[in-house]
């Protein structure tokens, strides 16, 4: 249970990380407008973050606070195990959904902290250094890049005043470089996907 408090504090980083990113400018950028709006509240997205060879991958839904993240967790060198991981701002959910009868319940003290008091993003000092146009499969899309002295960076880009998709990079507390990407799905998210199924039996721990 402990490793998955792990990797649900990490992924609750990297998100807040680049829907809250600090960064100066002259001019209010749509990246702002968008970060002090309230479309970030309800989003549903895929996200994927790399260290080195190592590649982590989740999908998310956001919505009034609550948070839930389906991912698979390694549990050896040859198989994994799908998990969905829901926050509610009070306890952490966690099951499987290739089998939803059984569900795990704690006490999420600790996410709740670093929701509330966490000032330590992995990017900081941030500028805006400018913005473009670059074109994907299906459209032209308008960028706002924001870089710092180290090279590290964060790209925003919009199809209109929407928000598509996200690229970051940093370097972690080891030097390692760290690439994330996110792409938004919706603005809408379905209650559902923040609640363990009805006919879930729980067992409560302990974190």
């Amino acid at each position: 249970m402990k490793k998955l408090i792990s990797i649900f504090l990490t992924v609750i980083i990297l998100i807040m990380s680049v829907f809250s990113v600090s960064a100066s400018a002259q001019e209010q950028t749509r990246t702002e407008k968008w970060i002090e709006s309230d479309s970030k509240n309800e989003i549903e997205f895929t996200a994927s973050y790399e260290v080195g060879l190592n590649k982590t991958e989740f999908h998310a839904h956001l919505k009034n606070g609550k948070l839930g993240i389906t991912l698979y967790v390694p549990l050896s060198e040859f198989f994994s195990v799908k998990i969905k991981m829901i926050y509610d701002g009070e306890y952490l959910y966690v099951y499987s959904p290739v089998f939803p009868f059984v569900h795990f319940k704690s006490p999420a003290d600790e996410i709740t902290d670093i929701l509330t008091s966490y000032d330590d993003y992995p990017i900081q000092g941030l500028d805006f250094v400018g913005s473009y146009e670059e074109k994907d499969i299906f459209s032209t899309l308008y960028v706002e890049e924001f870089r710092n002295e180290n090279d590290e960076f964060a790209k925003y880009y919009f199809n209109g005043d929407i928000l598509r998709k996200i690229e970051t990079c940093y370097f972690d507390e080891n030097g390692n470089q760290v690439r994330g990407f996110v792409n938004i799905k919706s603005y809408n998210v379905s209650d559902k996907e923040l609640r363990v199924p009805w006919y879930s039996f729980c067992f409560s721990t302990a974190i």
